[in-house]
């Protein structure tokens, strides 16, 4: 069986974008949207914490709002940093790719990227054209 692979993305970009809005503007829902409650990227409600704490020293709270770390030193060593994760991807490393990039790879790799381009900038003028029109 011969089958045609084909670029859905322009498809699911409307679709994560239509399932927002309606989850943002329908009238009828009953999760209070601008109080207490956020979507993961999977359109699912979480309830957000009344306060931040600190967590074992994990983070520090300045102000009220957490942050990872305090800012690093004016003479910080970046080049120094190990990623956490131990082994994981150590072929990219050096910079390198352990696959061989062909120039005919690379040529197919920048048509869809420019397809897909073409259907997002498409997907995005339809969405303000319908913004301009009912909002």
């Amino acid at each position: 069986m011969d089958m045609l692979l084909e670029d859905k993305m322009e498809s699911f970009f409307l679709a994560e974008t239509l399932k927002y809005l309606y989850l943002l503007m329908d009238p009828e829902t009953e999760i209070d949207i601008l109080g207490k409650h956020v979507f993961n990227t999977e359109a699912h409600p979480l309830r957000l914490l009344d306060e931040v704490q600190p967590r074992d020293g994990i983070c520090e709270v300045n102000d009220g709002f957490p942050h990872l770390t305090a800012s690093p030193g004016v003479d910080h060593d970046f080049a120094s940093f190990v990623p956490p994760g131990g082994d994981r991807f150590v072929e990219y490393r050096d910079g390198t790719s352990p696959y061989d990039i062909t120039p005919l790879i690379k040529a197919r790799s920048d048509r869809v990227a420019r397809v897909r381009r073409e259907h997002v900038k498409s997907a995005m003028r339809h969405a303000w054209d319908g913004y301009r029109r009912y909002a």
